[in-house]
């Protein structure tokens, strides 16, 4: 079983924690093709973890 975290009034566990800073990028995900693999990228990881 996984390792359960506790704080003040929550008991949580963090399967995966992502972080999308896009300020000094927007340019790039104006094309397409990055945004595909950007969403082909997402799909891989959320199925390897089996995230829902």
């Amino acid at each position: 079983m996984s390792e359960l975290f506790k704080s003040y009034h929550k008991v949580f566990r963090i399967k995966s924690h992502f972080v999308f800073a896009i300020k000094y990028r927007k340019d790039l995900f104006l094309d397409n093709k990055y945004v595909e693999t950007s969403k082909e990228a997402k799909k891989a990881r959320q199925e390897e973890s089996s995230l829902d």
